[in-house]
């Protein structure tokens, strides 16, 4: 279905529809109700079939899917695309896993039922739940609720948080949390119940997802940004946290925050007189927090948004040396090196390989 003649009662009619996968995983949800009616299913199973079509029957094979979830099931490693907006299939049975990517499940009808960590929670119409990586989850749709997955690279987040969420808002001390802190927040729920400007953006990200021409990633950066605003100005009074969590802890994300966006040129000074810290007593906070020292943690925030950079700009490397903070280029090269393996030319040449098609994977 091309993406450029949907319209959103049109994609929806096309979310509503059960694919070929779904209607699978519905016919064996039904024939697991009996031992006799399971039996007859599982020897009717194609199995080399189900194997390719990477189709989930752990009846069969048990250990069909890892439990952590990297990149490269649905991100393309050559492609620069670090958004992927999924429908999530219907009937598809509930595993634990965990992701190495950032999560975002969005109910768009009905309910959804998920265990995270030791919690078990039920999303209704309009929730909206940020999933941290390394946070080991599972979902359950058995019904004809519609629940859609919006999946984001670490990357993708950090050029934001560099580009655009430079402020204090809850979105964004969720996600320097989760980038920078030692201990982090496994997720929070916004509900946002009928909000159409949230259901209506996210059902055009989905629109977006399907369309795939040129423009489609910058797009969706552009929609995820939107979206989090939107979030975060109508509904930031409604977000819930894990049980163990009361608050995030914005003083904290607050000091991240300042670190971030005055990267260049920083010095640990600077940030203890900002929050009118001790400057050993700030140090010490900074190890506390992300488990390493302030220069550590300086060159960290500096060399990804060299990578960054790399990727996205023709900016000469000398350049973006002095943007980043290193007068002396040779210096950022060898940190650059040390960190990546790499040099800064060798990295943005792997940048440019030639796109391959993006792995089917969705769930």
């Amino acid at each position: 279905m091309k993406g450029k003649t949907m319209n959103r009662k049109m994609i929806l009619n096309y979310l509503n529809e059960y694919n070929e996968h779904e209607q699978f995983y519905m016919n064996y949800h039904e024939a697991a109700k009996s031992p006799d009616t399971l039996k007859a299913f599982l020897d009717s199973v194609d199995k080399d079939y189900v194997l390719s079509q990477h189709i989930l029957v752990f009846d069969l094979f048990p250990d069909q899917v890892p439990e952590e979830w990297s990149d490269d099931l649905f991100f393309d490693k050559n492609d620069s695309k670090s958004i992927l907006v999924r429908k999530h299939y219907r009937y598809t049975p509930a595993f634990n896993h965990l992701n190495v990517f950032f999560e975002m499940k969005y109910v768009l009808r009905g309910t959804c039922s998920m265990t995270i960590g030791n919690d078990s929670i039920t999303l209704s119409k309009g929730d909206l739940c940020m999933l941290s990586p390394a946070t080991m989850h599972s979902v359950s749709v058995f019904d004809d609720s519609m629940v859609i997955n919006i999946l984001i690279r670490h990357s993708t987040l950090e050029d934001i948080l560099f580009n655009v969420l430079r402020d204090q808002s809850i979105i964004s001390a969720f996600f320097l949390d989760n980038i920078y802190a030692k201990k982090h927040l496994e997720y929070m729920i916004f509900h946002t119940n009928d909000d159409c400007d949230i259901r209506n953006l996210v059902l055009d990200m989905y629109v977006e997802e399907i369309r795939k021409d040129f423009y489609s990633s910058s797009i969706l950066n552009s929609m995820l940004i939107i979206l989090f605003a939107q979030l975060t100005r109508n509904h930031r009074k409604t977000v819930d946290f894990s049980p163990t969590v009361k608050k995030l802890p914005l003083g904290n994300t607050n000091l991240l925050s300042y670190i971030q966006n005055h990267y260049q040129g920083v010095t640990l000074s600077d940030v203890a007189r900002e929050f009118s810290y001790d400057t050993a007593y700030c140090s010490r906070l900074i190890k506390s927090i992300t488990g390493q020292s302030f220069s550590n943690l300086l060159r960290d925030i500096r060399l990804k948004r060299a990578e960054i950079m790399l990727q996205s700009t023709n900016m000469p490397i000398s350049q973006i040396s002095r943007t980043i903070g290193y007068e002396n280029p040779e210096a950022f090269i060898r940190a650059f090196r040390k960190r990546t393996d790499m040099t800064p030319s060798q990295y943005r040449n792997k940048g440019n390989v030639e796109h391959q098609e993006p792995a089917p994977a969705e769930y």
